[in-house]
């Protein structure tokens, strides 16, 4: 997804360049209570934060390694880059980890020298490359993206979802594994429900996405009875993958999920759910084919965490998600809730949108909110739909 650029203010407001000309503005910040965002001071999110907002000093050396994706044009941070034909050689200290802007940096008179050089990038998911007889003091490398080895399925259950719901009532929920920092920094809405899709019979034969789960449920829609079953999700990621895996539950006007499911928009009905439970497992990697069955075990708060926005344009769609740190490291991150408001639903630019948070909250958890600003046309021309 292309992204882009707008302004946009959430208190602390990012002005964010992804890639030449696709640009956009989003936000990260920890939730804390009804505190709309607020911007964190630990040495990992403020290096984050200063690399995106453009703030952070910028790197200098003899030679400077630019990692880029050469498909998008976006940078690769964590990629791996060695100046010379093996570690050590020319120079000790001639291998360094990029950036978040993708940059490496090395300094050695080696390089003053005005000679050539072998630099090799390298990241997992990309094929290595290396360039021979570079010379200069500024480099760009596009590494190109590898298709998967292998590919595993997760599946399994959801239970544990609460009762008393009435007969036009949808009871619905989602699998999403962690969101890693990395995918923040090119996010897109539409990773949130499963491309692989599974068909089911609610009031017809309709495809769904498999991180899609619905317990067993006889409810009215319209006049007519209608049965509704998918209590297991299932869902291909790559082998290596490595995040807590997290379901998140609610309930949903029937009728209105109904409309977004005719037209095959389940980021809709995502949008549309009043979520109200979540749970996750340990951090899992995932090897082969694995089974987890998850109960729904945490209760959510509604509106405890609040996202801002001002000088919104016409035709943007505005994304926020507040999620759990569960292991504490910010490796990975638990999505708790997920909305999403359209530009035309603010007066003069401005609006908000209100975010589940774990309804039990011990003092040393950590919630963090992020939002984010799409255009909507590029909504359209990628799936046809749009979050309602």
């Amino acid at each position: 997804m292309k992204f882009r650029f707008v302004e946009l203010s959430v208190l602390i407001a990012a002005q964010i360049m992804l890639a030449g000309a696709a640009r956009a503005e989003f936000q990260l910040a920890p939730a804390r209570g009804n505190v709309t965002i607020t911007q964190e001071t630990s040495h990992f999110w403020k290096d984050l934060w200063d690399t995106l907002s453009g703030h952070r000093p910028r790197l200098s050396g003899d030679l400077l390694v630019v990692v880029k994706d050469s498909s998008t044009g976006l940078p690769i941070p964590g990629a791996q880059v060695m100046v010379g034909e093996a570690r050590g050689v020319p120079f000790e200290g001639n291998t360094a980890t990029t950036d978040g802007e993708g940059v490496a940096a090395f300094t050695h008179a080696v390089l003053r020298e005005g000679k050539t050089v072998t630099v090799t990038a390298s990241r997992d998911g990309y094929a290595n490359l290396s360039v021979l007889n570079a010379r200069g003091n500024r480099m760009e490398i596009g590494l190109v993206r590898q298709a998967p080895a292998a590919w595993a399925f997760l599946d399994g259950d959801v239970k544990g979802w609460p009762t008393g719901l009435d007969r036009k009532t949808l009871e619905v929920g989602f699998f999403l594994p962690g969101v890693r920092p990395e995918t923040l920094l090119n996010f897109d809405p539409y990773q949130i429900v499963s491309s692989y899709r599974v068909e089911i019979d609610v009031y017809g034969k309709r495809l769904v996405p498999g991180n899609v789960v619905m317990p067993p449920q006889d409810k009215t829609y319209m006049i007519f009875p209608v049965h509704i079953e998918k209590p297991s999700y299932i869902m291909p990621v790559p082998t290596g993958f490595e995040a807590h895996l997290t379901a998140i539950a609610g309930n949903v006007p029937l009728g209105k999920a109904m409309d977004a499911m005719k037209e095959k928009d389940f980021l809709a009905v995502l949008n549309l759910t009043t979520l109200t439970h979540v749970t996750w497992t340990p951090r899992a990697r995932v090897n082969g084919n694995m089974r987890n069955d998850l109960t729904l075990d945490i209760p959510l708060r509604q509106k405890a965490a609040t996202a801002s926005f001002a000088n919104v344009p016409g035709k943007m769609d505005v994304v926020a998600i507040s999620m759990a740190d569960p292991s504490g490291d910010r490796g990975d991150f638990a999505p708790l809730d997920v909305k999403s408001i359209k530009s035309e639903a603010m007066k003069g630019g401005r609006g908000s949108v209100a975010l589940a948070l774990p309804a039990q909250q011990r003092q040393d958890d950590s919630h963090w909110v992020f939002a984010a600003l799409f255009d909507r046309s590029q909504f359209i021309r990628r799936k046809g739909g749009r979050m309602a």
